[in-house]
């Protein structure tokens, strides 16, 4: 340890140390200009919060800060507000970095102290929360509106209509928003859907008026209730969006309002896009042959995530896949709610995952054999295409060189039926284009 190194990552005392402020002083002393402070904890906050605020407060150049999913308590938000250069503030749950204890920040209410300038170049948060608590920091005066980044978590119960509240305020307040990322995890104890705590598109209507965002995540065990009628519109308002997760992975998995037809919006829309998750039951429905073939790919598409989502035959979902989708693009098909600290899941549920995880590993299988078929074809079609345009240029009037022979045709369609009369014939002419052993008949 010395006063040149900036970025570290400390592994507190094991809980039997009695005495932790130590470490922690000596670590402040020994290297006063660290900016970047990745903190890994394995027991909890309550254990070791005084000594974390002592270094925290000996750490006058921090920029950012990596903590434990359950430690950005009020107490530690207070502190982190009134340094001058905190511009990254993150919680994680990772193998090397355990959550502590969700009690520590479920249990009280989220309500940091904020005075005059408070984070005054705070760009990035993340945190877990109440969303009715956090809407109320955001409401409050010195609240930090000019964050770019939001990722909040919460494992309480709540109502669509505590979502609709905060979007509503973030829109009004954080108008640099750019990236907004909120995970209720709150695992259902019956796995049977309850209509009235479906998240809507009337839910998620606020978004559309954000300025600047172009990335939203939701996630919860219901399915988003959006019709595919509400989905062209979403795409249509929002042609900057890059990155969209829009619930694709419900635990409750049998209430479906959107098939494939979902992701043609977007490609008709969102030429930015580079990340999508929807919930989806995997059939084309009444989609005709003719209109796939004219659909207009994802080009920017890089990650199609599917969820939860179910697949009823693979080879048509892949097929269909492969026109939408570039060569480039993956498809993501696990599970992140394992990955959090909630409830364990049920077997069943569990299974049915498998399941249908198994069955969208067999479209990835298919996927790129598909989409190499289909850009053959239209390589071959562009080929076509040119082919008849050099024609068409080959044999235009010059100057410079002979015409060349341009006969013009006229085709008389009869009804062989004698009592359709004469006056009905209909004729058309045709040019036929001369060149060497070709000829295109337009």
């Amino acid at each position: 340890m010395h006063p040149r190194v900036r970025h570290i990552t400390i592994s507190a005392p094991p809980l039997c140390h009695r005495v932790k402020t130590s470490f922690f002083v000596d670590a402040y002393a020994r290297m006063p200009y660290i900016q970047s402070l990745d903190l890994r904890v394995f027991y909890s906050i309550q254990w070791i919060e005084a000594d974390i605020l002592e270094l925290l407060r000996g750490l006058s150049d921090l920029k950012k800060v990596i903590f434990p999913e359950f430690y950005l308590t009020s107490t530690i938000i207070t502190t982190l507000s009134r340094m001058k250069h905190i511009r990254v503030i993150k919680s994680e749950h990772t193998p090397k970095q355990r959550p502590g204890e969700a009690t520590d920040v479920t249990v009280d209410s989220f309500a940091p102290v904020l005075r005059q300038g408070a984070f005054p170049v705070l760009r990035d948060l993340d945190i877990t929360a109440r969303l009715g608590d956090f809407d109320q920091f955001i409401n409050a005066d010195f609240a930090p509106v000019n964050i770019t980044s939001l990722y909040i978590s919460t494992y309480a119960k709540h109502k669509p209509e505590e979502l609709h509240r905060l979007l509503l305020t973030l829109s009004k307040h954080c108008r640099l928003l750019s990236r907004l990322r909120i995970k209720l995890l709150q695992v259902p104890k019956h796995f049977s859907l309850v209509p009235a705590n479906q998240i809507t598109f009337d839910t998620l209507r606020p978004l559309l008026s954000f300025l600047n965002l172009t990335a939203f995540e939701i996630m919860h065990k219901y399915p988003v209730n959006i019709t595919l009628e509400e989905v062209e519109e979403l795409a249509s308002r929002w042609p900057s969006l890059e990155m969209l997760s829009l619930n694709e992975e419900p635990l409750v998995m049998h209430d479906f309002t959107l098939d494939l037809r979902a992701l043609i919006p977007f490609a008709r829309h969102c030429p930015k896009l580079r990340r999508l998750g929807l919930f989806m039951d995997g059939t084309t429905a009444k989609l005709e042959p003719r209109q796939t073939q004219e659909l207009k790919p994802l080009a920017a598409l890089s990650v199609l995530s599917v969820g939860t989502s179910k697949v009823h035959d693979p080879g048509t979902v892949a097929a269909f896949l492969s026109y939408i989708c570039p060569p480039e693009c993956k498809l993501d098909i696990n599970l992140t709610w394992t990955s959090h600290s909630c409830d364990k899941l049920s077997n069943n549920v569990l299974s049915e995952v498998q399941a249908r995880r198994a069955n969208w590993k067999r479209v990835e299988d298919f996927l790129p054999l598909f989409i190499q078929l289909w850009r053959g074809e239209r390589e071959r079609s562009r080929a076509l295409q040119r082919e008849v345009e050099n024609l068409r240029t080959g044999n235009a009037p010059s100057i410079d060189k002979p015409q060349a022979s341009v006969n013009v045709i006229e085709v008389n369609t009869e009804a062989s039926d004698s009592s359709v009369p004469r006056r009905q014939t209909n004729r058309r002419k045709a040019i036929a284009f001369k060149k060497g052993n070709s000829c295109i008949i337009a």
